[in-house]
């Protein structure tokens, strides 16, 4: 094993109980989670989960654009099957989410994801 692939896992572990040390201090405070706190728990590596974003849309009532998020399909994407999941870039808002549509895809895209898509309706229907 590499030296350097070594060195990345121990810093990984390292992180990984730091933030559950973080996680479980959190948990048991006594007074509500600010947004610092919730920055610090919620950023790795420099970059913000959009969840960050999610969460304070719900908590600052603002608007906020992300980039992928997992919602029926709602004529987002004009040519798979109303209903279905589909992962789409949306603005959340406190009261709200509006997926922004995406039009077509490719019809043979379109075609693979539908029969997916109706392979996951039969799973789900089966005894």
């Amino acid at each position: 094993m590499p030296a350097d692939y070594t060195e990345w896992i121990a810093q990984a572990t390292q992180q990984s109980i730091a933030r559950e040390a973080d996680l479980d201090r959190l948990a048991r405070a006594d007074e509500p989670l600010n947004e610092d706190d919730l920055r610090g728990l919620l950023t790795e590596g420099g970059q913000r989960w959009q969840t960050l974003d999610i969460v304070l849309s719900l908590l600052d009532t603002g608007n906020r654009y992300v980039l992928s998020l997992s919602v029926p399909n709602d004529h987002y994407i004009t040519n798979l099957q109303p209903g279905a999941i589909v992962e789409i870039p949306a603005i959340v808002g406190a009261d709200r989410i509006c997926g922004l549509g995406m039009g077509e895809l490719p019809t043979a895209i379109a075609a693979l994801m539908n029969l997916q898509l109706s392979i996951m309706d039969l799973v789900v229907e089966a005894p």
